[in-house]
């Protein structure tokens, strides 16, 4: 007996979580267990359904703007104790995101303290998903990125990146599951040799 194809589209600040179940729960409960940032906190849960199971988070049960985890069950006993909770997937889903291109593509500089990114307005904040850096000469060079406090900051220990070395015409990606980015923080970095690798990162905007 299992939950699977469990999935969340947010809309607004509107959460439709769905799944479909192996067994039939209109005698029992569908729900979520859910919380911002990763931080699974209360649930929520409804009379099931024969197969096929959806439930609406809103925000009166506190959906706001941001990151949320969703944890899926089904409960076989009334009235949903912990205890006898059969769990799904868990799944995020961004609420209140606008998808965009975060910085980029721009050249790194060889200066090591040279400001690459910094988001300048504290009513937003920053996830990003992807950062890829290409190499565009024949030989390999190697960059490295900070997360710092200013656009200079290259603290020891900041390191986003350390000499990470980018072959001859080719193009490394790195995913994220999200890089959280406020107008605090800066992405200070450079390449090994001037004008030599591009820079791009993809992410999604929130508003706070």
């Amino acid at each position: 007996m299992a939950l699977s194809n469990e999935a969340a589209v947010a809309t607004g600040t509107t959460i439709v979580a769905t799944a479909t179940s192996d067994i039939d729960l209109s005698a029992g409960r569908f729900g979520v267990e859910f919380g911002p940032d990763g931080v699974l906190g209360p649930s929520l849960n409804i009379v099931g359904q024969v197969a096929s199971q959806s439930i609406t988070l809103t925000a009166l049960n506190g959906i706001a703007n941001g990151s949320w985890s969703l944890r899926f069950y089904y409960n076989l006993t009334e009235p949903d104790p912990v205890s006898s909770r059969v769990y799904g997937a868990t799944v995020v889903v961004h609420v209140g995101a606008t998808i965009k291109r975060t910085f980029g593509p721009l050249l790194l500089t060889s200066t090591v303290t040279t400001s690459v990114y910094n988001n300048t307005s504290a009513l937003i904040y920053d996830v990003i998903k992807q950062i890829s850096v290409a190499n565009i000469t024949g030989g390999a060079v190697t960059f490295t990125l900070y997360i710092g406090a200013s656009a200079t900051d290259t603290t020891n220990g900041k390191q986003l990146f350390q000499g990470v070395n980018v072959p001859a015409n080719k193009t490394l990606a790195y995913s994220f599951a999200g890089l959280k980015l406020t107008s605090a923080e800066w992405i200070v970095g450079s390449a090994s040799a001037l004008n030599s690798l591009t820079i791009m990162a993809l992410g999604e905007q929130y508003v706070v």
